[in-house]
């Protein structure tokens, strides 16, 4: 009966252990152009979506509607940013 006890009372937290492992999963982990974006505007944050292209030696950006998402494409982070302080100024 005691072994019994002990089982049922260590039952929630391995239920508790697999939930939270399962959760981890679900994120999805976030460029850092994608975190600037987050923080700059949080409630419209899911309508950009971020490129990276690094083909180019030259710094360049590009704003592009696909969709109902805005499109920022960009050799690097600081091209991305770039592009977002643009589409802020110009358009928003």
């Amino acid at each position: 009966m005691k072994k019994i006890t002990q089982l049922l009372l260590w039952i929630p937290l391995f239920i508790m252990i697999i939930s939270c492992g399962n959760k981890e999963k679900e994120i999805k982990e976030l460029s850092p152009s994608e975190l600037l974006i987050s923080r700059v505007l949080p409630n419209y944050s899911e309508d950009f979506e971020v490129e990276v292209d690094s083909l180019l030696e030259n710094d360049w950006f590009e704003i592009v509607s696909k969709g109902d998402k805005i499109l920022l494409r960009g050799n690097n982070g600081v091209s991305i940013a770039s592009a977002l302080y643009y589409y802020l100024k110009e358009y928003a």
